[in-house]
């Protein structure tokens, strides 16, 4: 054995990426107990995640019996953030009027009454300008969007069609992203 592998050994202690997991959507739930132990769940068993949740795979193009854990975990740990209104996924074409009353249905919205007046934002925009609008709106508060990154793990022809945002301080953002980054995944702001 050589100087580099007896090195690359010592080193290449794998990360637990599960108590990652555990901590990143923790944090973006605001540690939402029914949610925290559907989290679990998935990262414990996530071939039975995917099994029971097929077509949230499947609409991504992703074949749930034949995708990796690693996805698996990461996906559904995402899908469980939308389903308890921590995160919202929003298609590529999706008009302002559906953007602004599914945006503000997001729980940390809805809870603290932060979205802004309609005619805030600006209609003849997209989606990158309706996010830039609702974070100037929020001034020094502190809160921003934050983004998951789901494209990397998506087969080309389905990269692009959704973004999957959620809402947090901007210090919990940059805690995020280096948590994310840690597993290997992508957390960055909207």
């Amino acid at each position: 054995m050589g100087l580099f592998s007896k090195l690359k050994s010592k080193n290449s202690k794998p990360m637990d990426n599960d108590s990652v997991y555990k901590e990143i959507f923790s944090m973006i739930s605001d540690n939402d107990e029914k949610a925290m132990a559907e989290i679990t769940e998935c990262l414990e068993k996530p071939r039975l995640y995917a099994r029971d949740n097929y077509d949230v795979f499947d609409t991504k193009g992703l074949v749930p019996t034949t995708v990796s854990d690693f996805k698996v975990k990461w996906l559904g740990c995402i899908q469980i953030m939308i389903k308890y209104g921590y995160a919202r996924e929003f298609g590529a074409k999706i008009d302002f009027d559906d953007f602004y009353k599914q945006f503000g249905e997001l729980k940390i919205v809805s809870e603290r009454g932060i979205i802004p007046p309609e005619d805030e934002i600006y209609l003849d925009y997209e989606i990158n300008s309706w996010i830039s609008c609702i974070e100037h709106f929020w001034g020094k508060s502190g809160m921003c969007v934050g983004e998951f990154d789901i494209n990397s793990i998506l087969p080309d022809d389905y990269k692009g069609r959704s973004r999957t945002v959620f809402v947090c301080t901007v210090e919990q953002l940059e805690k995020l992203s280096r948590l994310a980054a840690d597993a290997g995944r992508k957390i960055d702001r909207a």
